[in-house]
């Protein structure tokens, strides 16, 4: 967690910002999420959704794959592809308790309370395209965005409380979505006669 501690410090939040804050995460092998971070107009679109009251970091993993295990001469093995993942992004996992970088891309909102313990929310981005990864990422933004905009100025720096906030709203979002796929599924199904 040290490296996130070091950034919290580099960055100058001002007085209007709560405390939580965002992090991008994706390999060289999302490169259309790659393309929209490293774009200044598309940074600058995202920018303008999450306004002046959370601050977005961005940083890219080694990418992991999968591969088969080595086997001995003489052996019988299972031929089921395993995840490996670089030891470069132990870190990176270990801080945000993720499990490995193949649910990436995703973007992290995420607060320290006052015992230091990460609390956050992980939202994958989706899309193929440019276009809908930029759309996901932004709609992400805009959900933590209109969380903290009902926040009283007050409770900005408290980060239990901006956390729950933040919290509902992205699982209100996530739920929806769900709803949403649902509501198509069902037309689909309907449609086939």
């Amino acid at each position: 967690m040290a490296w996130i501690d070091k950034a919290l410090k580099l960055h100058k939040s001002s007085k209007n910002e709560a405390s939580v804050f965002g992090i991008v995460l994706f390999t060289d092998s999302h490169a259309h999420v790659k393309k929209v971070i490293y774009d200044d107009d598309y940074w600058r679109a995202m920018d303008e959704v999450s306004g002046d009251r959370w601050a977005i970091f961005s940083t890219r993993a080694e990418p992991g794959g999968f591969s088969l295990p080595p086997s001995k001469p003489g052996i019988i093995a299972m031929m089921v592809p395993v995840w490996r993942e670089p030891n470069s992004n132990k870190e990176l996992l270990d801080t945000f308790e993720l499990e490995s970088t193949e649910r990436l891309p995703c973007i992290i909102a995420f607060a320290k309370d006052k015992d230091g313990m990460l609390l956050k929310n992980v939202m994958r981005i989706e899309g193929s395209t440019e276009q809908e990864a930029f759309n996901s990422l932004k709609d992400h933004i805009q959900t933590v965005t209109d969380a903290l905009s009902v926040v009283t100025p007050e409770n900005l720096k408290n980060p239990a409380g901006v956390y729950s906030a933040v919290s509902l709203a992205v699982t209100h979002a996530k739920d929806w979505q769900k709803i949403k796929k649902g509501v198509k599924l069902w037309q689909w199904f309907k449609s086939i006669k």
